[in-house]
């Protein structure tokens, strides 16, 4: 049934965002093909509309995937979702796998799209290289693999606060306030008192990654927490080394189990439809 519900949900979700992933691919071959040509107003205006649309598609994206969670559950269609013969949080499951793969294909989109527009702006390969061999003098070049757990944690982190905003926004307590309203005021909330507490944990959780600044560019894991580092080094204009706290990632991960389980829970026993 799972797998069912994954194709469906690819099947409807396809209708609009591959229509903005092939504007993107026109837009970037005719930057290409203006470069090629050497039609300068041509080339910096397909450029400049390719970096707004690859923009544009990331948040289309994300919209379209609001917009499918709470239309398909929690109007009208929702009174047939649920009289489905399946777990309801099974629709959350299979919502979240396949919108995690529409955002990360769309953030893959955004950043070819980034890369040909300033390309076309006049920020060639040349440039880029120059980046990646200052990274590689300073032996970095392995670390910039972390960008991609990070982006994939990200995009769950904002899932599951949209997910959870949603669903609990559609409790009888919030009905008076309307579906939208309560679902934004709801996800505000949930992301500035997240982002506090994140913050905390950050500074406070003792386990970080130490940079050393001199004698080259070594990063270790160490126990101190940012605390004593920032008691230690506040008067200090040019500190030998920088430590990052890692307990707001870990905090990231937990909450983002947490926010799914809530959710599901919540789906399963506590929704009420408008």
């Amino acid at each position: 049934m799972l797998g069912k519900l994954i194709k469906y949900e690819v099947k409807d979700t396809s209708r609009i965002i591959p229509f903005f992933y092939a504007i993107t691919a026109i837009l970037a071959g005719l930057s290409m093909l203006a470069g090629k040509l050497e039609l300068g107003w041509f080339k910096v205006t397909s450029s400049v509309l390719l970096l707004l649309v690859g923009i544009t598609v990331f948040i289309v994206t994300m919209v379209v995937i609001c917009m499918r969670f709470y239309k398909n559950l929690y109007s009208s269609e929702g009174y047939l979702s649920f009289t489905l013969p399946l777990k309801p949080h099974l629709h959350l499951v299979s919502k979240a796998i396949v919108s995690f793969i529409w955002m990360i294909l769309s953030v893959l989109i955004c950043m070819g799209a980034f890369y040909v527009g300033l390309c076309g702006l006049g920020i060639d390969w040349i440039v880029w290289s120059s980046v990646i061999e200052e990274m590689k003098s300073y032996g970095m070049e392995n670390y910039i693999y972390l960008f991609i757990p990070m982006v994939c944690l990200g995009i769950l982190y904002l899932m599951s606060q949209i997910y959870f905003s949603i669903t609990l926004a559609n409790r009888p307590r919030f009905h008076n306030i309307g579906a939208v309203g309560a679902s934004i005021l709801l996800f505000l909330a949930t992301n500035v008192s997240l982002k506090i507490v994140e913050t905390i944990f950050t500074i406070v959780f003792p386990i970080s990654v130490k940079v050393s600044l001199t004698d080259g560019f070594d990063i270790s894991l160490t126990a101190q927490n940012m605390v004593g580092y920032l008691i230690n080094n506040i008067n200090n204009q040019n500190p030998s080394n920088l430590v990052v706290g890692l307990g707001g990632y870990i905090f990231d991960v937990i909450m983002v189990c947490v926010l799914f389980y809530i959710t599901g829970r919540i789906m399963n026993k506590k929704v009420s439809l408008r």
